[in-house]
């Protein structure tokens, strides 16, 4: 096939494929056929890029109408979510000795828990690289304001943080009517230890 051949075969294609089942695929479904046929161009000695050359304009075109009509129809758009732990669910956690400070494992995997919780980490390479000694990114403070301790996070600068005043986190303020759930009890504590 031509260029111009692939073009519109392709845009006719991603305008009426369907599953075995008759229905329609999900938007990313068909960005990712659309990347499947050019890597099986390539391999087969037609070095192409769909994606980008000027020639498959009209079908990037066609591609994007259909993704946001699906998009349109709530197809594609429930994403997976972790659970929320609910309050209760948190309070029972603690009553049953799930989070606690009592074991250096136990110490580790709550204080984990109340970092990601109270400092939003979004992944697990965020909390893998959290930094601590002699360039932490934690640090207990106190507020001038009412004289009482906080855990303060400095975030790294990143593509979803830019550094600027939008992208400051929430400062857990220390609990004193339940120290054994303080942060920054469990923060001092966990420090003292390593």
């Amino acid at each position: 096939m031509t260029t111009d051949q692939l073009n519109t075969v392709l845009g006719y294609f991603i305008t009426e494929v369907r599953n075995k089942k008759g229905l329609e695929y999900y938007p990313n479904t068909l960005y990712e056929l659309i990347t499947c046929i050019q890597r099986f161009l390539r391999q087969n000695d037609r070095s192409i890029s769909i994606l980008d050359e000027r020639d498959f304009s009209s079908l990037r075109s066609v591609l994007d109408s259909r993704m946001k009509e699906l998009s349109r129809k709530g197809m594609g758009l429930n994403t997976k979510k972790s659970d929320v732990i609910s309050t209760d669910q948190e309070t029972y956690m603690w009553s049953n000795n799930i989070l606690g400070t009592d074991t250096p494992k136990k110490t580790y995997d709550t204080l984990l828990y109340c970092i990601g919780l109270n400092f939003a980490l979004r992944a697990g390479q965020e909390h893998r690289n959290v930094r601590v000694g002699t360039n932490s990114q934690i640090s207990v403070k106190i507020s001038p304001a009412d004289g009482r301790q906080y855990l303060e996070y400095t975030e790294d600068v990143s593509k979803t943080n830019c550094g600027g005043l939008e992208h400051r986190k929430i400062q857990p303020y220390q609990i004193t009517d339940c120290p054994e759930r303080c942060i920054i009890n469990m923060y001092q504590k966990y420090m003292s230890l390593r």
